[in-house]
């Protein structure tokens, strides 16, 4: 079962009206340009079937494979035109959350709420949104205050003892202006279920086997509050805190041949960032995110496995960024953006097996995209980016420096109805 409301209010996804009188209303359609690279976007409000998690919201969009170890939020992967899980960079409101420690981040991890969106670049990302991928960046935009004010609840049930919850809120904060968007959301399910276990079984005889350690619970709860920011000159800007909480326990069932009836994992992320926009061309952003990693299986089965039967981890990052919007001719935007990033992995107790050292990484890096539209049917558009990290293990063990710049060139032309 599933509900929705919204009493009395515009849906966040409604598309803008042009109102000539009281009755008719035109809709008005606006049209990006494709110079900058292949972009394709999903939104929860607009899916063409119901969206159970944040994997199954960008898997149907072009050049998108997702990689399951099971039902629906269970540990999935995501690849882009075929790349590795690895190459592809992931974003929450502007937050990296892969890095070296995660680079192939667990897509059930993911927050999902009613409204929620989703942008996949294929291509090269914006040199604006941060450092490059070469598998291309999944972008989630957290839930804007500045929407227009909803209230919306989305409640499922299912086989395999799945239950669901989402619900999402934007309203105004007193009579100064500020907003804030609140959104929770939550899952858990059982996945046992009866199947043919051919190990068992013989010539004679069908022996049917109840999967167990399957299950999963998580809850995860994000808020976003905007104050409007008056400066000197009557200059004004707003400034937006996003709050995020997770947590998370998993349990692994293995597979036929080896089942693991004990293995689990729990994990939790917590992430703050802190943005202050001005005369809306000039952006600061602040942010900080930590991560845990619990795992937990029988110390018979981890002999088997040659893996530790408790292993606590954690990640810890931190980053700023500061970005500016100008217009250095009437048909041509150029955005520029200067960030810097450190990471560390720390590991905590391990038993059963050898504990891997710690370590760090420091990146720093500037990018620049420039938009021009010299006649009104052609689009130029240039990108480029140089990022320069530091990796470094226990007692500088393994430690190295590099600097990788990218960047891309596009144009789009427009004849009638067809574009190049």
């Amino acid at each position: 079962m599933c509900a929705a409301f919204a009493p009395g209010v515009a849906r966040a996804d409604d598309p803008p009206v042009a109102t000539s009188d009281a009755t008719a209303a035109e809709e008005v359609h606006a049209r990006g340009s494709r110079a900058g690279g292949f972009v394709s976007r999903a939104n929860v409000d607009d899916a063409p079937r119901e969206v159970t998690d944040a994997a199954s919201l960008v898997e149907p969009l072009p050049g998108v494979h997702v990689r399951r170890f099971g039902a629906d939020d269970s540990f999935a992967t995501l690849s882009i035109r075929g790349t590795s899980s690895s190459q592809v960079g992931i974003l929450l409101a502007g937050v990296p959350l892969s890095g070296g420690a995660d680079p192939s981040l667990d897509l059930s991890t993911l927050p999902l709420w009613p409204g929620a969106r989703a942008t996949v670049y294929r291509s090269f990302a914006p040199a604006s949104l941060g450092q490059g991928s070469l598998g291309g960046t999944l972008a989630l935009d957290a839930p804007k205050p500045d929407s227009p004010a909803r209230t919306d609840a989305w409640i499922a049930a299912g086989a395999f003892g799945s239950r669901r919850l989402r619900i999402g809120d934007v309203r105004a904060v007193g009579d100064g202006g500020a907003r804030i968007a609140t959104a929770i959301s939550a899952s858990r399910s059982d996945d046992d279920f009866s199947h043919f276990d051919p190990l068992a079984s013989t010539s004679s005889r069908d022996v049917y086997t109840t999967r167990i350690n399957a299950g999963h619970a998580a809850v995860n709860g994000l808020v976003a509050l905007t104050v409007p920011v008056t400066f000197a000159h009557e200059a004004t800007g707003a400034l937006t805190v996003t709050l995020l909480a997770q947590a998370r326990k998993q349990k692994l069932p293995g597979t036929l041949a080896a089942p693991t009836p004990n293995a689990e994992l729990a994990s939790n992320r917590l992430l703050a960032s802190v943005e202050l926009t001005a005369a809306n061309s000039l952006t600061f952003r602040t942010w900080g995110r930590r991560e845990g990693l619990d795992a937990r299986d029988a110390s018979s089965r981890a002999v088997v496995t040659l893996g530790p039967s408790e292993s606590h981890d954690a990640i810890f990052a931190v980053g700023a960024s500061a970005s500016a919007r100008v217009r250095p001719h009437s048909s041509t935007t150029l955005d520029v953006r200067v960030d810097g990033s450190g990471e560390a992995y720390d590991p905590g107790l391990w038993v059963g097996a050898a504990q891997p050292s710690s370590a760090t990484r420091a990146s720093a890096g500037v990018g620049a995209d420039v938009e021009s539209m010299p006649m009104g049917r052609l689009t130029l558009s240039a990108s480029g980016r140089a990022d320069a990290w530091h990796d470094s293990a226990a007692a500088g063990v393994d430690a190295r420096t590099e600097l990788r710049p990218t960047g891309h060139i596009g144009a789009e032309l427009r004849v009638g109805d067809v574009a190049f």
